[in-house]
């Protein structure tokens, strides 16, 4: 009997014994910001010690603090972690990595105690997209929409832009650089600027004015009297063409700094000229060679170099294309597309005349809206320049052109600064106020400046219609 009662009795302690271990079990509620682990503690921390878990992007890395800086993607907050010897790093596949090899703007997952800012794990989302090292896109930070390739995505308020380690406003960017954009589904989160751009003059150019420069495969351009060309950094090749003139030069472009090529070494030579017969269909459109007209049914003389071609017709798309003159005789074959939408496609639109065959378009989208203008207001005092061409000292205005424009801010002592604005086709002015120009940095000037962090002051334009 007291055997009987002493196995009861054991029965109910292990009974009693599994309720405890299964109330004390791990639970997780959703807290708005992350989850809660409700049996983490702050003494101990391991993988399974945390109560916060965040998707955000990467905003700051101080290896020298072992802090991390991520920025909550729905929230839009901002918040610094610790990091020691025990945080687990891994790729999104859960390959172990360093703090080092995690890059500014990653989409992550971030597991963490709140109390103690520790950070206990941190993972690459592997629901994240990531186009790396991209220079085909366009990003509208007004209206919250960007086009990557021929995809349309959105692009987040809290979505963080970086250059050179530092916050930047989106605008900032121009259609110039090189960038990675991180984000997930039809989302962006993160776009950081691995190759910017920096400025390129002419000096002593008045013999070129008219004539067409070259800078790399990306820009071509008229020359006008004071242009100031936003270029990519880097070695670059500059071909200039004008009258007498054909010469390449190769010169190496630092981000926000401005290179000065000197053309006074320049010899002029009797000009080389080269007949050139068009075939355009449809046979009634109209021709123009450097903004004059033509008539297309007989050869034209052109001078050796380039040339911007401009192809209009009722019905179709208009084509703007520029073809290089490089012999005696050449004949370029045009064939214009008939008119499917109101947006025309854009494309690659360099032809050599050495060779036949039908030459790539780029259709000339912008649209001149009557007689309104653009108003700079803002820094005064400052060399304004649309698209490299020279339009004044602010306060300026200028005729309204609507489309994706780079707005270029120099004065002497400062630091050129450029934004990309997109100018609406409505009918009426607009007006754009845009930060001061910072002081320029010289070899003399203290050179203690903070490496580490990410400033918070983004640079600032707005518009007011």
């Amino acid at each position: 009997m007291q055997s009987t009662r002493k196995k009861v009795g054991l029965l109910w302690l292990l009974i009693v014994c599994i309720g405890l271990v299964g109330c004390n079990g791990d639970r997780q509620m959703d807290i708005g910001d992350g989850m809660v682990n409700e049996e983490a503690t702050d003494d101990q921390s391991t993988v399974s010690d945390y109560d916060s878990v965040d998707t955000a992007t990467v905003k700051a890395i101080d290896t020298e603090a072992r802090t991390i800086t991520l920025t909550n993607i729905d929230l839009n907050r901002s918040y610094t972690l610790d990091y020691d010897g025990t945080t687990v790093i891994s790729d999104k596949y859960d390959n172990s990595m360093s703090m080092a090899q995690l890059n500014l703007g990653e989409v992550v997952e971030a597991y963490f105690i709140k109390a103690s800012k520790k950070l206990v794990s941190i993972r690459l989302s592997p629901d994240a997209f990531v186009f790396a090292q991209i220079d085909r896109y366009s990003l509208d930070g007004e209206r919250g929409s960007a086009v990557i390739g021929n995809e349309d995505y959105r692009l987040k308020n809290s979505a963080l832009i970086i250059s050179e380690g530092r916050e930047i406003g989106v605008a900032d960017i121009v259609s110039r650089d090189t960038v990675t954009v991180r984000g997930i589904g039809r989302s962006i989160f993160s776009v950081v600027v691995e190759k910017g751009h920096g400025y390129l003059r002419l000096e002593d150019d008045a013999h070129v004015i008219g004539g067409w420069i070259e800078v790399g495969p990306t820009v071509i351009q008229r020359i006008t009297e004071g242009m100031l060309l936003t270029v990519p950094e880097g070695a670059v090749e500059v071909h200039i063409s004008a009258k007498g003139v054909d010469t390449i030069r190769r010169v190496f472009v630092e981000r926000n700094k401005e290179m000065v090529i000197d053309l006074g070494d320049l010899e002029i030579e009797q000009p080389k000229m080269g007949k050139v017969h068009f075939t355009v269909t449809p046979e009634n459109a109209t021709i123009f060679v450097d903004g004059d007209p033509i008539d297309s049914t007989s050869t034209v003389e052109l001078d050796y170099g380039l040339h911007q071609i401009i192809c209009e017709a009722t019905g179709y798309d208009t084509i703007t294309q520029y073809i290089k003159v490089s012999q005696e005789i050449a004949s370029v074959v045009i064939a214009m597309d008939e008119t499917t939408t109101n947006t025309a496609n854009q494309g690659d639109g360099t032809t050599n005349t050495g060779s036949n065959g039908n030459s790539g378009g780029v259709s000339d989208n912008s649209l001149v809206t009557g007689s309104y203008l653009v108003y700079i207001d803002a820094p005064e005092a400052v060399e304004v320049y649309q698209d490299g061409v020279y339009m004044g000292v602010s306060p300026v205005r200028f005729l309204k052109v609507a489309g994706s424009h780079t707005i270029t801010l120099r004065k002497s002592g400062y630091v050129t600064k450029s934004y990309t604005v997109q100018i609406d086709n409505l009918q009426q002015n607009v007006t754009y106020s845009f930060s001061d120009l910072e002081k320029a940095v010289t070899d003399q000037d203290d050179d203690s400046d903070d490496q580490s962090g990410v400033s918070d002051n983004q640079s600032g334009v707005s518009g007011n219609n």
